[in-house]
């Protein structure tokens, strides 16, 4: 396995993939993946005869939301630095929690950071153990949603920046679009 889980930092699959596999076997629910990336084929190596794995490939938003809906939590081993993510986002706009690795992204309170593999298998072990968190951490996440990724919250502030660049050129046709 130490062959295909690489380093976050390199740009292959993470070091957190060193742990998935573990993860799934030691846990006794199904373990669903979107998306069918370039990581595809090492995720499908990585859990070769977990039968508990179920690949669902590109699947459209509204079916998307679905199963975020019904998740537990949402797991985001980065393989590289990135920002907020917008699968957290979409996740969170459904009250599913998620988890990534510290430093790549902050949790908004939907969510608890770990450290490589091991904070992965300890934050998942919390998450089942304790459904009081898991259901705080849920609220926490829909509630994140709302207050930093509704279309109010993020248009609004863009359009403004927008106008404002518009006013400082003197493009008064766009000043009446985007209006006063």
């Amino acid at each position: 396995m130490d062959e295909i889980a690489g380093d976050y930092q390199t740009g292959r699959p993470g070091s957190v993939t060193k742990s998935f596999r573990s993860l799934i076997a030691m846990r006794a629910q199904i373990c669903w993946i979107a998306g069918d990336r370039e990581y595809a084929p090492v995720l499908r190596k990585l859990t070769k005869g977990i039968d508990r794995v179920r690949f669902l490939g590109r699947i459209d938003a509204g079916t998307l939301d679905g199963y975020y809906q019904h998740a537990r939590v949402l797991i985001v081993p980065s393989v590289c630095f990135e920002t907020f993510g917008i699968i957290l986002i979409e996740a969170f706009s459904q009250g599913t929690l998620g988890c990534a690795i510290s430093g790549n992204r902050r949790a908004w309170g939907g969510g608890l950071l770990f450290d490589g593999p091991g904070g992965l298998l300890e934050w998942m072990g919390r998450v089942q153990a304790d459904p009081s968190l898991r259901s705080r951490l849920s609220q926490s996440a829909l509630e994140g949603f709302k207050m930093h990724w509704i279309e109010s919250m993020v248009i609004s502030p863009e359009l403004d920046v927008a106008k404002r660049a518009a006013q400082a050129r003197g493009r008064t046709c766009i000043v009446r679009v985007l209006g006063s």
